[in-house]
């Protein structure tokens, strides 16, 4: 390997980790690419290059920081608080904890699906947006409901009465329930 090829490897590299140190620490690509040096489009690069794959998880464990560190700063705001200045007529007279609930909040519907807006039903990695009205549902009424209604979608779309052809509804592989 040549000289300038080696040092060029080595350039990108160190402008790699400026970029994913940054990421970690911003969670903005263009702020980092900018602190690396590069522009948005070398970031793009890089994820398609033949060591894209590696380059991906690396982007997705900086991110991972970033959020950490997010969760962190959420925690001290909403359950330790933060010292605030008290002003009285323009005069400085003190200082006061204050707590965040709406972070509070924003924590308890992340961490515990008693508060959360949406529900996760069986294996699904992608959450289901459920408006309860103030009924209580539990999981599998949901999942009853929706397999209900994408028997109906089903039905509609292959313009059956779902009925399979023997008078009882058919699941979403066409089976009986």
């Amino acid at each position: 390997m040549s000289k300038s090829l080696a040092k060029s490897l080595t350039v990108a590299d160190a402008r790699r980790k400026t970029y994913l140190a940054s990421l970690a620490k911003t969670g903005c690509v263009h702020e980092s690419a900018k602190a690396a040096g590069i522009t948005t489009m070398a970031v793009s690069l890089w994820r398609h290059t033949k060591n894209g794959l590696e380059f991906v998880e690396q982007e997705k464990l900086a991110r991972e920081q970033f959020v950490e560190r997010l969760e962190k700063e959420m925690i001290r705001r909403a359950v330790e608080g933060v010292e605030e200045t008290v002003w009285f007529k323009g005069q400085k007279v003190g200082t006061k904890k204050s707590y965040s609930d709406v972070l509070l909040i924003a924590l308890a519907k992340a961490n515990s699906q008693k508060y959360a807006d949406s529900l996760r039903i069986g294996g699904s990695d992608q959450p289901i947006r459920v408006l309860s009205m103030g009924v209580n549902l539990d999981a599998k009424e949901v999942h009853d409901a929706v397999d209900q209604l994408l028997v109906a979608a089903t039905c509609k779309e292959a313009g059956s009465n779902g009925s399979g052809g023997n008078g009882r509804l058919t699941g979403r592989n066409g089976t009986g329930g």
